[in-house]
């Protein structure tokens, strides 16, 4: 019984590690707000990722103001967890009004999301060099701006 127990735990750490400082960054896909699939490359310098409504409704504001070629221009993905929304709201309400967005956003609606730190209203920077994380930030709506600076 402890033997299955240990492997449980050992598989669970496994399939939802979270990622740290100094490790390469897994092959990520993900399908943005069109169907259409994106995948992280090697040149992508932050990952900014919101894992609840109140911090992608911010960060939406503020890219909503930006210049459509923003996150082109600073190397950067916007990534949102939209796991916990059920599918025939997400369908129905939201992807419609995300398809409205000047800018690309990424989505996860699995549980993919359990592989990246995240810290109740935070949104999440991860700052890359070469596919490897540099550095994660845990950065508050308001402060998000300075991101950029």
């Amino acid at each position: 019984m402890k033997q299955i127990f240990f492997i449980l735990i050992f598989l669970t750490k496994g399939i939802f590690a979270s990622l740290v400082v100094g490790e390469n960054l897994p092959n990520i896909t993900l399908n943005d707000q069109y169907k259409k699939s994106h995948t992280l490359t090697k040149t992508d310098k932050l990952l900014i990722m919101t894992f609840e409504k109140s911090t992608a409704l911010s960060v939406t504001k503020y890219f909503n103001k930006q210049p459509a070629s923003f996150l082109v221009k600073h190397k950067a993905k916007y990534i949102t967890d939209v796991s916990s929304v059920p599918t025939f709201l997400f369908n129905t309400f939201a992807l419609d009004k995300m398809q409205k967005f000047p800018f690309t956003v990424l989505l996860i609606q699995d549980d993919f999301g359990k592989k990246f730190h995240q810290k109740e209203d935070k949104i999440t920077i991860y700052k890359l060099n070469n596919h490897k994380i540099k550095e994660i930030l845990f950065v508050s709506p308001k402060d998000f701006f300075k991101v950029f600076e």
